[in-house]
């Protein structure tokens, strides 16, 4: 069960503009790709530039940013139900951008959303340009097949600072829920949830609870009938994921002193987000390099091994290319 893999056929099918399967003989309309800066870092473990364009996607284009009209090309939303979010996808049937918008929100969209969207395209006469609307339910980011990351700043300072009031924190809680239930969402199964009582890991975990009983009702606003996103499993289902969620004062030291591993190495000493780590070399110039465990080998057997091991794997693999060069060569 690879969270990343189900999270990539979910873009997949959203590029189909959320059709089940390709179009016969592989033929691919192309269109325009405009994302909020989440739905940016979620995508962008997935699928690189040339992925995303062998998917179609002339060009991908930030939601926030000044962007031009392009009539020709139907455009594809990803992007969370913010109010902000709301009132540019507004601005830009009003303003004609696009002539086809299919509207894809990470997390579900609740009906006074939906109601505050529909107002404004009627009032400026573009309820026409959105031609689909759907909950995508892609508010994480699958960094490997059995690691995400809710990519929510500032968490912890938000809940344990006293600059934040009630409504604060019970606002940071919910959207960690919300990002949660996506996660499920997406693989299609039922959690079984288990939290310690008090502070914010129960509250999560009672919020997750909710959201899942009201979709499993079919009361939660999502479409497609009660429990439509888990139809393939449910709550019948003996193999059930298990979520245990902890507050992070559990085990504070964690995340100060990494371990002495390539990859901990990497995070610490190189700009490593989002599988990508940028450091500069002896020429003064910076480098990129993408560190994928599906795409490269020596990442995924060596990232959770000590540096020093790592060396040294390294340099047998270096002598190896070598070797096989100079049978080339001869």
């Amino acid at each position: 069960m690879s969270l990343q893999e189900k999270a990539r056929e979910k873009v997949a099918r959203m590029l189909r503009f959320n059709a089940a399967e390709a179009p016969a003989g592989g033929s691919t309309q192309w269109k325009l790709l405009v994302l909020d800066e989440q739905s940016r870092d979620a995508i962008c473990p997935l699928y690189s530039v040339g992925g995303l364009r062998k998917q179609g996607v002339t060009l991908h284009l930030m939601l926030s940013g000044a962007r031009e009209a392009i009539p020709d090309v139907p455009a594809i939303y990803l992007c969370r139900p913010s109010d902000e979010n709301i009132e540019r996808v507004a601005e830009d049937c009003a303003k004609s951008l696009y002539t086809k918008m299919h509207l894809n929100f990470s997390t579900r969209l609740l009906r006074p959303t939906m109601e505050s969207l529909a107002r404004r395209c009627l009032e400026s006469n573009s309820v026409g340009a959105i031609h689909t609307l759907y909950d995508a339910y892609l508010d994480f980011v699958a960094l490997e097949p059995q690691l995400f990351t809710l990519n929510q700043k500032e968490t912890f300072y938000g809940y344990n600072s006293s600059a934040g009031g009630d409504a604060a924190i019970e606002a940071m809680m919910r959207r960690t829920a919300e990002s949660l239930f996506t996660v499920f969402a997406t693989l299609g199964q039922v959690p079984v949830i288990r939290a310690p009582m008090g502070g914010p890991a129960q509250m999560v975990a009672q919020l997750l609870h909710e959201a899942l009983a009201a979709h499993l009702r079919g009361t939660g606003g999502g479409g497609g009938g009660a429990g439509s996103l888990f139809a393939e499993s449910g709550l019948e289902s003996y193999a059930r994921p298990l979520v245990v969620i902890y507050d992070r004062s559990v085990d504070i030291a964690t995340p100060l002193v990494h371990a002495a591993t390539y990859q901990g190495i990497v995070a610490d000493v190189t700009s490593y987000r989002l599988n990508r780590c940028a450091c500069v070399g002896t020429d003064g110039r910076q480098r990129t390099y993408d560190l994928d465990v599906e795409a490269d080998a020596f990442w995924r057997q060596q990232k959770g091994e000590s540096f020093p091991d790592a060396i040294d794997a390294s340099g047998r693999v270096l002598s190896d290319v070598q070797a096989r060069e100079a049978v080339l060569r001869r």
